[in-house]
């Protein structure tokens, strides 16, 4: 629990540094574009205009790509969140399957015992025995799986 904490901490931090340095970069730029506004109009030039269209062109495409990008995130995040609850579900069901087999082999198991004991022939302790150990070791490796989904 406390690491999921530590990384949501830590990720919080990046984003906020992020946004604060393209918040920054965002505020030159317009600091920028009423400095060149200011001094084409001041001066009466061509290329003080020229100057003030490049910075309006540069803060365009910043407030583009920082839109996109956040889109973007947002998007595979959302895609990440989605993938992992279904690995889960899957996770799970493969683990009810492997119970369900285990279950299934000491099942299968315990009618053989039950069919040996009937005909108790020569080979029945054979079968018997070589029942119960598959249904010890299927036991032990079902009860293994149990806890690791607990």
């Amino acid at each position: 629990m406390q690491s999921k904490a530590s990384d949501k901490t830590a990720d919080k931090q990046k984003k906020n540094s992020l946004i604060l340095g393209a918040g920054l970069g965002m505020a030159l730029l317009v600091g920028l574009l009423a400095w060149a506004i200011i001094q084409a109009a001041q001066e009466e030039s061509v290329l003080g205009w020229i100057l003030a269209g490049i910075i309006t062109a540069w803060l365009g495409l910043a407030v583009y790509l920082t839109s996109s990008v956040t889109r973007t995130l947002a998007a595979q995040r959302t895609l990440y969140q989605e993938e992992t609850l279904k690995r889960a579900a899957y996770e799970a069901d493969v683990h009810s399957e492997k119970l369900a087999h285990s279950f299934q082999i000491c099942l299968v198991q315990s009618k053989v015992i039950a069919e040996q004991l009937e005909v108790n022939d020569e080979n029945s302790r054979e079968m018997i025995d070589r029942a119960l150990d598959t249904i010890n070791f299927t036991a032990k490796n079902g009860m293994e799986l149990a806890r690791e989904g607990a």
